[in-house]
């Protein structure tokens, strides 16, 4: 997760009173509950950004379609081209993507929305 200290944020949240906490970075979104027994961070989907200027690509150049299937963190799910250097988007968690929010070929700038995953976890936080 991108976010720093959920665990000291979930034990904050128990007895303050709050019942949902819900928190979006650059790189992606998570939910700390309170349902009055142990607090439990469910993230929400994940926002996937451009890690800089140039060309968003849903896939290689050679290649002729997107993957839209599960991933694993750390895959890659789409390309940043900047002239003619392809850097890799890579998902920051395991899950499913749900849509793109660019389209194939579409100019992006630093921290625009490109990919939206559904996490195929959650965990408790102990």
């Amino acid at each position: 997760m991108p976010f720093q200290h959920i665990d000291q944020m979930s034990e904050w949240l128990v007895g303050s009173g709050i019942v949902l906490l819900e928190l979006d970075g650059p790189q992606g979104s998570v939910r700390l509950g309170d349902d009055g027994t142990k607090p439990v961070a469910a993230p929400a989907e994940t926002i996937v950004t451009a890690p800089g200027c140039g060309v968003f690509l849903h896939h290689h150049p050679l290649s002729t379609a997107a993957s839209n299937g599960p991933v694993a963190a750390g895959d890659v799910i789409g390309l940043l081209q900047i002239g003619v250097l392809l850097i890799p988007v890579l998902a920051p968690c395991a899950g499913q993507i749900a849509g793109h929010f660019m389209a194939h070929g579409e100019m992006v700038d630093f921290g625009t929305k490109l990919i939206c995953l559904h996490p195929s976890n959650t965990r408790a936080v102990p």
